[in-house]
């Protein structure tokens, strides 16, 4: 069975990822297989107490960008990008993505 402590740190996480999703709280807890009601009420209980994570308001005005460091490929292979959000998230973008769809990502992440 889950420590209590263990259960806040993991619904900390699922509401941190959401406040960075810019979903709405139905879409995402659809998504992550919760009910919105639990989504809702533990944004609730974690603002309320010590361990609370940062409003959806607070996550975009914090957004900002963060110095890259570009380094060659390994041999003759081409990965792409990832980029680590503030939410632990790791987001991959493959070399055939086209420009103008990281454009709108990079846009969609800036807020």
């Amino acid at each position: 069975m889950e420590s209590r402590q263990a259960r806040w740190e993991r619904m900390r996480r699922v509401v941190d990822r959401w406040h960075h999703s810019g979903e709405s709280s139905t879409t995402f807890a659809r998504a992550n297989g919760i009910s919105t009601t639990t989504l809702l009420a533990w944004q609730r209980r974690l603002a309320a107490s010590s361990q609370g994570g940062p409003s959806r308001r607070e996550c975009s005005s914090e957004m900002t960008l963060m110095p890259v460091q570009i380094v060659p490929p390994i041999g003759n292979e081409v990965s792409g990008i990832d980029v680590l959000l503030v939410s632990g998230d790791r987001l991959h973008v493959p070399p055939e993505v086209p420009e103008e769809t990281l454009r709108r990502i990079v846009q969609l992440l800036l807020g």
